[in-house]
C-alpha cells in the first residue's frame, strides 16, 4: 500500500482518511506527532485493506 496524493485525502479537521484502494493488503503504519514543547509520541498499528 502507498499514499497516492492524487486520489487519497486526509481531512485534518476530522482525521478521516479517504480514497479508493487499488489493491488489498496489510501494512504496518506508524503515526508520530509532536507539539510546541518538543514532546513527541508515536503509535504503530496494522492497517488492513480488504476487498
Amino acid at each position: 500500500m502507498y499514499w497516492n496524493p492524487t486520489t487519497d485525502a486526509w481531512a485534518t479537521s476530522t482525521g478521516a482518511i479517504t480514497g479508493t484502494p487499488t489493491a488489498t493488503g496489510t501494512s504496518t503504519v506508524t503515526v508520530t506527532a509532536g507539539d510546541a514543547t518538543g514532546a513527541v509520541a508515536s503509535q504503530s498499528f496494522i492497517w488492513t485493506v480488504a476487498p
